[in-house]
């Protein structure tokens, strides 16, 4: 792990002469997946390693035995699960399938002998497509080949010598773009010569231990070496009878679909999965229905000071964070993952020292993701709020205002017109086109001839004459398939209309003074609509008020974060001090001006504390002081100058002044003075994210340099 941790420097600052290190040769990404590979065994980076008798493996080993000595009378079946160094198939030619998941994690799929015909673009095309799969391959569990999956062609030559060329699956065409993490992740090597030995392997590896240990080997089964279905189902059989008693395979292999849990009596993680569903499928197949054992055992092995306690808190926390999306606690419709698979120099550093801050920074980024995701919604919230607050509720209030506006002069409208007695029977009279019908029946017939105007029948609002002193507008609704009257005075008013001849004409006059007399109860309505929309705005102007109520914790927490962040940078510091956290912070706090797109800011925490300025004051310098007046001058306490390298990301203290105790010292690179600077810089950035400094504007800029050199006379009086 020491070496682990010196190429996670390496990566990050270079090697010895400074050179960046190629991301093809080594990068974080690879670097995790060797992390996770000492924490299984450490012969599978190193071959020659010594055997450690207190591996999580040769624990594993020895428990595996003890449970099946003590359940032989019961033949109790284990089952052992590593995603890690899955045994490879020895043959001439092949190829394999291997499916990535959603964490960017290989694992091997299918395989088949190699012909001359089968090529890459012959298999992406064949695996794409339900009809040309395999027989033996099971779909169901794996699925069609998808982008990003990889194809391998493994050949030996006439000579013994292996080549695995490799291609990523397109549905736009093979791309020859596989890194070394793919090989590194599957456990392949590009090319081997027939001289070299046999790859570590740890299913080979437990294996042997158990036959060692009295194990018959016939009891022992490598789920890889079973690709049929049939060929699975008859091992699942062999398992729920006792014959096979110890089963070693991989999430991929024994996930969903394996029934073998009749005598099952342990299961054994070497490996923590990518995911928290990854792990309720590998306990699915001991907790389960039909297992005839009343007590189960289910054994996690991790080894101290490696990446496997940092998987567990990481898979620990995604299921944390799912389990409150589930139960309602947090309602978002996209959240970001919780990834582990490229880890950051610092995290990798307190792994190997086994620092307990880094358990303490997974919590912290995990509360601080669910805070901001709450935060996120609740700004929605507000945002909707402000603009009903100031847009959408006072223009609905002004629609709401001309429309009581529009149905009282209506009404008044309505009641101007006198009805005229026909045979002792008021009734008013309908016009069409010009003509004056009294009767209600005849004025009903000649509203429906006036229906097959043909404006009417393809869908025109015609107008044909009045009612009551509204107009009257007749057409063909062709969404619902009728005809309507549409009554217009201030407002629009719609009624259906019956065509049918078989019913009386006089009931659709009945429907337009139904119509009208309605016009009382929506303005009531409309009304009782304005007082509401009235109330709403209130609110709304109330709600746009408030502030995210966990806005201080979620403060609270980002400021604990940063001083947990600092200090694990500060812990892996040794005789040189991690240039990169100076250049990180003022990234972080100081973004416009360390890019140089801003020269100078002023920041100001209220009137308890002194002002913040800082300032480019060169393409490769930055000053950054706090300032207060003393007898009418510009004071320091202090001010620093940063060299910046932003080819290498760092920055140190050049220069340190305090105007009040006269003190301008400038560090040589790399000087116990320099580092003593840097260490009080770190503290007072903290210091600065808990005071709350906060951007002001200023008309006029404070120029370092005069006041610097006012200092400097001073100072040599």
């Amino acid at each position: 792990m020491q070496k682990i941790s010196k190429r996670a420097k390496e990566i990050r600052h270079g090697d010895k002469e400074g050179n960046r290190i190629d991301p093809r040769i080594d990068n974080m990404l690879k670097l995790t997946v060797d992390g996770k590979k000492v924490g299984l065994d450490l012969r599978l980076i190193n071959p020659n390693a010594v055997d450690d008798p207190d591996s999580k493996v040769n624990t594993c080993v020895r428990k595996v035995t003890e449970i099946y000595n003590g359940t032989m009378q019961d033949k109790g079946v284990q089952l052992i699960f590593s995603d890690l160094s899955t045994p490879k198939k020895e043959s001439a030619n092949y190829y394999a399938i291997y499916k990535r998941d959603d964490e960017g994690e290989y694992s091997f799929a299918y395989s088949a002998p190699l012909n001359k015909k089968t090529d890459y673009d012959t298999l992406n095309a064949k695996f794409r497509n339900s009809r040309s799969l395999p027989k033996d391959y099971d779909k169901a569990e794996l699925g069609l080949l998808n982008d990003e999956d990889v194809i391998v062609l493994h050949r030996t030559d006439k000579d013994g010598n292996i080549t695995n060329d490799a291609r990523t699956a397109d549905k736009n065409g093979i791309r020859d773009d596989v890194t070394d993490y793919f090989f590194d992740n599957v456990g392949l090597e590009r090319t081997v010569d027939r001289d070299t030995p046999k790859k570590f392997c740890v299913y080979d590896d437990i294996k042997a231990k158990l036959i060692a240990n009295g194990v018959p080997e016939n009891e022992i089964a490598f789920i890889h070496d079973f690709d049929k279905a049939e060929d699975k189902l008859r091992l699942y059989q062999r398992m729920n009878e006792g014959e096979v008693r110890v089963l070693i395979g991989s999430t991929a292999k024994c996930g969903a679909g394996m029934n073998a849990q009749k005598k099952m009596i342990a299961l054994h993680h070497l490996d923590a999965p990518a995911r928290p569903s990854d792990m309720e499928q590998r306990n699915g197949r001991i907790l389960r229905q039909g297992n005839d054992n009343k007590h189960v055992y289910i054994y996690r092995y991790v080894t101290d000071r490696t990446f496997d306690a940092y998987s567990y808190q990481i898979l620990e926390n995604k299921q944390k964070f799912i389990s409150q999306i589930m139960s309602g606690e947090i309602k978002v419709k996209t959240c970001e993952d919780i990834d582990e698979k490229a880890l950051d120099y610092s995290e990798v550093k307190a792994l190997v020292a086994g620092n307990p801050l880094i358990k303490v920074k997974i919590d912290l980024e995990m509360q601080i993701n669910t805070l901001k995701i709450l935060k996120s919604g609740f700004d929605r919230q507000k945002y909707t709020m402000q603009d009903r607050a100031f847009k959408k509720l006072p223009q609905e209030i002004a629609i709401s205002e001309k429309s009581i506006e529009y149905n009282k002069t209506d009404i008044a409208l309505v009641q101007s017109q006198k009805p005229v007695t026909v045979e002792e029977k008021e009734c008013f009279p309908l016009t069409i086109d010009g003509k004056d019908y009294l009767d209600k029946e005849e004025g009903g017939k000649a509203l429906k001839a006036a229906m097959l105007n043909a404006d009417i029948m393809r869908g025109k609002d015609t107008l044909i004459g009045s009612y009551r002193g509204l107009d009257l507008s007749v057409f063909f609704d062709k969404m619902s398939n009728e005809f309507k009257a549409h009554l217009k005075g201030g407002k629009s008013y719609y009624c259906s209309l019956n065509h049918d001849s078989q019913t009386k004409a006089s009931g659709n006059i009945t429907r337009l003074n139904n119509l009208i007399n309605s016009i009382p109860d929506r303005l009531e309505a409309e009304k009782a609509r304005l007082e509401t929309l009235k109330a709403d705005l209130e609110k709304a102007k109330e709600a746009v008020k408030t502030e995210f109520p966990q806005l201080q914790e979620l403060i609270d927490k980002e400021a604990e974060l940063i001083k947990v962040d600092n200090q694990l940078k500060l812990d892996e510091a040794t005789d040189n001090f991690d240039k990169t956290i100076i250049f990180d912070n003022l990234g972080r706090m100081f973004p416009t001006v360390l890019s140089g797109e801003e020269e100078y800011i002023n920041l100001s925490a209220g009137e308890h504390f002194d002002k913040l300025i800082v300032e480019r004051i060169s393409d490769n310098e930055i000053n950054m002081a706090h300032i207060f007046v003393e007898k009418g001058r510009e004071m320091y306490d202090p001010l620093i100058t940063f060299k910046i390298d932003n080819e290498k990301q760092t920055a140190t203290s050049v220069r340190f002044i305090n105007s009040g105790l006269g003190i301008d010292t400038a560090h040589e690179d790399g000087s116990p003075g320099q580092s003593d600077c840097d260490s009080f810089v770190i503290q007072w950035f903290q210091n600065i994210s808990e005071q709350g400094y906060e951007r002001v504007e200023v008309e006029t800029e404070i120029v370092f340099d005069d006041e610097i050199d006012k200092i400097d006379d001073d100072y040599d009086r």
